[in-house]
């Protein structure tokens, strides 16, 4: 009978390092297999997400002849068929939560208390609604949309202080939707009142160029597009004379001055002449 500690023979030992060799060598392989997978996915998503902010540019279907269309049998009229509308394009974007233009205040931080104190100044009868971006990795949900309402604006304040700065800046996507809403109210209103999109944001946008968009809505209906470029080095694709109503502001003083001049240009726009059948 052999010794319990007998040392083990060579080629016992070239077996055990070769078994040793081949097992690093497959963990290796496998990890690398792993890692390619892992890439291969991470490049899907990333294709994914450029599909997903930057699409081709969505031009909102507006109907030949006169505008808004008339209304469905299913919608009801609004009491208030002389009642101005506001529908505000939030930026919620990333880069808003930069600091130095606003004082110690961040972008976001500075345009939630503007816009709040620019819908508290609208008339009571005025009917307001947001549509905001950023609050998502993409920056392309609804997550703080809000419909158009008069009256009461507590709702409208609460989501606009729950918005993060998160994502890009899909604006040709936010003023269509902004223009989905405006003609709905239009058309509940017959057509009468005023209309007004009053867009903020410190970037350029990144799901095409807005332009295109703001142009075939005032061209083609009774919108008004008011935008305020804040905190932006250069120009912007919203800065369209003859079409657009734009304003650079620096800080958050020019911020509240660029929104009170919409309420200026409002009040003194006299709203389409309501008669009764």
């Amino acid at each position: 009978m052999g010794r319990l500690d007998q040392k083990p023979s060579r080629s016992m030992t070239a077996i055990v390092m070769l078994w040793l060799v081949l097992g690093v060598a497959g963990y290796w392989q496998i990890q690398k297999l792993n890692a390619n997978g892992y890439l291969a996915s991470q490049a899907k998503l990333a294709s994914q997400i450029q599909r997903r902010t930057v699409p081709a540019v969505h031009i909102p279907k507006i109907n030949p002849g006169s505008w808004p269309p008339p209304a469905n049998k299913a919608e009801p009229m609004a009491a208030d068929l002389t009642a101005p509308n506001y529908l505000v394009i939030f930026d919620g974007s990333f880069s808003m939560n930069q600091r130095g233009c606003s004082g110690p205040f961040t972008k976001l931080q500075a345009a939630k208390t503007a816009v709040k104190q620019f819908i508290n100044a609208l008339a009571p009868n005025a009917n307001v609604g947001v549509v905001g971006f950023g609050d998502s990795p993409y920056g392309t949900n609804r997550s703080f949309e809000h419909p158009m309402i008069s009256g009461d604006r507590t709702r409208i304040f609460d989501l606009l202080d729950s918005v993060r700065g998160l994502g890009t800046t899909p604006l040709v996507r936010a003023v269509s939707r902004g223009f989905e809403m405006l003609e709905a109210q239009a058309r509940r209103q017959a057509g009468y009142g005023q209309y007004h999109m009053v867009i903020l944001t410190d970037g350029v946008s990144t799901d095409g160029d807005p332009s295109m968009v703001a142009k075939t809505i005032v061209r083609k209906t009774a919108i008004k597009i008011h935008a305020i470029g804040f905190c932006l080095d250069g120009g912007h694709g919203l800065n369209i004379p003859g079409y657009t109503n734009y304003s650079k502001a620096n800080d958050q003083e020019a911020l509240e001055r660029g929104l009170q001049g919409v309420l200026a240009e409002s009040e003194a726009f006299d709203p389409v002449e309501f008669i009764k059948p």
